[in-house]
């Protein structure tokens, strides 16, 4: 987004799984916004598994001259997730058992006011029992995902559009759904 004050151009620059991209200069409107996309293969990548929680850093930066003007940073693994003709659920392209626990951002002494450590700890609970996923009835806080990520577990984020009967379930209610799903989809979709 570029806020009024004239033109300016800028590059579009990163890096992933140790490739390195960087845009043409890209020119931007005073008070209007661009959509930029890099396209990177990554030969042979290390694929993301719950027995082998592989992930990539990712970098990615818009400057202008010397001057970083946004920056973002993250870690993503590289996998693939579809349902066979049979209805399994294939990681990788190999059928997946799942086991694991519903979590819930609770606890006794300080409610939905989870620590990072309290966090960690739920995750090391999910990992003694030797759980590949885990199960949320809300969107769960970043750190969550970041951790589920790093310790092999899978999440199930179920939208709170559920335990309604069908004739209670209006097309208003039904596209709030729907709509819940999208903004999951479009806001965890590296997770």
């Amino acid at each position: 987004r570029n806020d009024p004050g004239g033109r300016r151009r800028v590059r579009f620059t990163g890096r992933i799984g140790g490739r390195r991209f960087e845009s043409r200069p890209i020119a931007i409107p005073s008070g209007r916004t661009r959509e930029v996309a890099e396209r990177i293969t990554i030969e042979n990548p290390r694929l993301w598994s719950p027995s082998r929680p592989s992930l990539y850093e990712v970098h990615a930066r818009v400057t202008r001259g010397n001057d970083v003007l946004a920056s973002y940073d993250t870690h993503v693994g590289i996998r693939r997730v579809e349902v066979d003709d049979r209805g399994r659920v294939l990681l990788n392209g190999r059928p997946i058992v799942f086991r694991g626990a519903s979590i819930h951002e609770d606890h006794p002494q300080v409610g939905a006011a989870l620590t990072p450590s309290l966090r960690r700890r739920i995750f090391a609970e999910l990992r003694r029992l030797n759980a590949n996923i885990t199960r949320a009835h809300y969107p769960l806080h970043p750190e969550f995902l970041e951790l589920a990520d790093r310790h092999g577990v899978m999440v199930w984020d179920q939208v709170p559009v559920y335990r309604i009967r069908e004739s209670l379930l209006a097309s208003s209610v039904r596209a709030k759904g729907l709509r819940f799903v999208e903004d999951m989809v479009r806001r965890d979709w590296n997770h």
